[in-house]
């Protein structure tokens, strides 16, 4: 699932294969159904395929200052961990293309007034609302995994610190 949002609702991979639509139809015939919503009936994905060339033209001319985006507070905050982390924090990279968090950000931002205007690409709107929502929902389990990864962090140090203790007496 993660493939069809990282291809078929990236403005930046449309661009790239604008010369091949019909790879991105049959992608997005293929990833859509995955999702299991019912919305992704096989009509609905004959018009978001009909849609496709429109919104590829409009990843591949919209004129989009990536840059100008703000950075995320939530962005802001990862760089600071990172540094905090690091033993050298000036080779800490806040370029947000290759963070996943902010990219994401702006991506939305770009796709934005599609999602507004629901007129030009009713299916490709519909469509991105329920799985730019489903991505948030999954929030939820990343947190859970993170505060477990940080209990096992800190478990191993305790362990650690006690095994070094016992081991000097």
């Amino acid at each position: 699932m993660a493939d069809c949002c990282s291809t078929v609702f990236n403005p930046l991979w449309l661009k790239g294969k604008s010369g091949d639509l019909q790879y991105v139809r049959d992608l997005a015939t293929e990833l859509l159904p995955l999702f299991g919503f019912p919305e992704f009936m096989a009509d609905f994905i004959d018009h978001f395929k009909d849609e496709l060339k429109a919104v590829v033209d409009r990843a591949t001319h919209f004129d989009f200052d990536w840059d100008g985006v703000e950075k995320s507070r939530l962005f802001q905050t990862r760089l600071q961990k990172r540094r905090r982390d690091t033993r050298n924090a000036a080779n800490v990279d806040d370029d947000w293309k290759k963070d996943a968090g902010e990219k994401a950000m702006r991506i939305w931002e770009l796709w934005r007034p599609v999602i507004t205007n629901e007129t030009k690409y009713p299916c490709f709107s519909l469509a991105l609302k329920i799985i730019g929502t489903l991505q948030v929902l999954s929030c939820a389990v990343e947190r859970v995994f993170s505060q477990l990864q940080a209990f096992v962090k800190c478990a191993v140090t305790n362990y650690t610190r006690i095994s070094l203790m016992v081991h000097s007496i």
